[in-house]
């Protein structure tokens, strides 16, 4: 998993970039190029959360219905609309590392903290039984 910072960076990066995409016709390489990478980036950074990654995948960048008298202006407002939604995506996801994620002078003072302590002794409890199950007897006890 990224630090604060990193994560942050990578995703604006990402939402970042979405501005030169609007100039681009819809279906260009720098456009699968980008939709990956920030795929990519999100999965990298909520890798313990999927629905992350899902938010960003189900940003649809074309027309869901169309016919054959759909203009390609259509297609296009399509392809500008997803990316407007993923920049608003992209931008949830920077604020929610930003407010919910520790700093990572927090997260490193912490763990010297931690390993600075002893070990806290554990309460783990084994039970047995001594009862025979004569179902999970072996062959030679039967014999």
């Amino acid at each position: 998993m990224a630090g604060k910072s990193q994560a942050i960076e990578r995703l604006q990066r990402a939402r970042d970039a979405i501005p030169a995409l609007k100039a681009l016709r819809r279906g260009s390489p720098e456009f699968d190029k980008w939709r990956r990478n920030a795929q990519v980036a999100i999965a990298d950074t909520f890798e313990a959360s999927p629905s992350h990654v899902e938010d960003f995948t189900d940003i649809s960048f074309t027309l869901g219905i169309w016919t054959s008298d759909t203009p390609d202006s259509a297609f296009q407002e399509a392809y500008v609309q997803g990316l407007e939604r993923a920049e608003s995506v992209l931008q949830s996801m920077v604020e929610e590392i930003e407010e919910y994620w520790e700093d990572e002078s927090e997260s490193l003072a912490g763990a010297e903290e931690n390993s600075m302590r002893p070990p806290q002794p554990t309460s783990d409890v084994f039970v047995t039984t001594r009862r025979r199950r004569p179902w999970l007897a072996s062959s030679r006890s039967l014999a």
